[in-house]
């Protein structure tokens, strides 16, 4: 095997790790554009939940002639769990916003350059080396949009699991209060 074969098969090889590695990238990216859709809906769902019961429960405070506290204590209760939604939402929200990352050299500009150093492609190593130095740049991009937007994602759930344990903790509560008056 000649010197030129070898250098054909390392980096041909190089080359299938690359394009697998940028597509491996681009499916982390769409499920975490994916997962941001479901907090949006997760947030949705909530908040309609939230604001139908609220009505139903300030009602029936003051129909059994609760203390006001009880009601004020009700209405905070939904402004936090409100508000760990929105937090969440946001997050999920940000996701969604496309944010620059670095593309591929337009065709003008990769036809001059091969063109400048034609001799330097005429060994098909030489032009997949510069294929896999021209990924390069945008699979670093898209790996830092996908880590920061990983980031946000957990940050989104954590709020909304802690609304709902928040919305467990007080539903166990008000239901002792009210069965034990």
């Amino acid at each position: 095997m000649t010197d030129s074969d070898k250098n054909f098969a390392v980096y041909s090889f190089i080359k299938d790790l690359a394009l697998q590695k940028l597509s491996d990238e681009q499916e982390r990216e769409r499920n975490i554009t994916d997962q941001s859709k479901n907090i949006q809906a997760v947030f949705s769902i909530l908040s309609v939940a939230l604001f139908t019961l609220l009505p139903i429960l300030l009602e029936y405070v003051a129909d059994k002639g609760k203390d006001k506290i009880l009601t004020v204590v009700i209405i905070i209760v939904y402004a936090i769990v409100f508000s760990l939604l929105v937090i969440a939402f946001v997050c999920g929200s940000y996701i969604q916003i496309r944010k620059p990352k670095a593309g591929l050299p337009d065709i003008p500009t990769i036809k001059n350059a091969i063109l400048k150093d034609y001799n330097d492609f005429s060994e098909k190593s030489s032009q997949i080396h510069s294929f896999i130095d021209t990924l390069i740049p945008l699979q670093k991009s898209i790996t830092k949009i996908n880590d920061a937007n990983a980031k946000l994602v957990n940050i989104s759930m954590k709020f909304i699991l802690a609304s709902v344990y928040f919305m467990v903790l007080f539903t166990v509560l008000i239901f002792e209060i009210w069965v034990l008056r």
